[in-house]
């Protein structure tokens, strides 16, 4: 589907998340979700953070899909960005740990913004950002994420 980085939940599979999360508490137990830097184009998410400055667009731009079933467009939020990082988890805190989520697994942190290219590229894709070109702070992205 194309809502990566929407945070829903999928209405079939999962109707009641919030309802679900409780039961899963009330067996003493915590609930860990995968939340990823990555946003597909039709996202809320995605058009709140770009309409900021704080998305790397160029696979967009340069028509590049991901590896989800036919592939979709893409992008990675900068999260060298102060105001895109406070943005990212304002929505990860309205979308899902109000749902009772206790903790998140941030995957994608290294970033693998697209499979099987060289380095040189994948600094490309992370350029710009406010802290200057993305060779200067390619293995930074996880430091900043958190």
């Amino acid at each position: 589907n194309d809502a990566w980085g929407s945070d829903r939940f999928d209405r079939k599979r999962y109707p009641h998340p919030r309802a679900m999360i409780a039961k899963i508490h009330a067996l003493h137990a915590h609930f860990m979700i995968s939340v990823w830097p990555k946003f597909y184009p039709g996202t809320r998410h995605y058009k709140q953070l770009a309409a900021h400055g704080d998305m790397f667009t160029l696979p967009v731009k340069l028509g590049i899909k991901d590896w989800v079933g036919t592939g979709y467009a893409f992008g990675f939020y900068d999260p060298f960005s102060a105001a895109g990082r406070q943005l990212y988890w304002r929505q990860i805190q309205h979308s899902l740990a109000v749902l009772g989520v206790d903790a998140w697994w941030l995957d994608a942190d290294e970033p693998d913004m697209v499979s099987n290219t060289s380095i040189a590229e994948r600094e490309a894709f992370m350029t710009p950002n406010p802290l200057g070109p993305g060779a200067a702070v390619f293995n930074a992205y996880a430091l900043e994420h958190v």
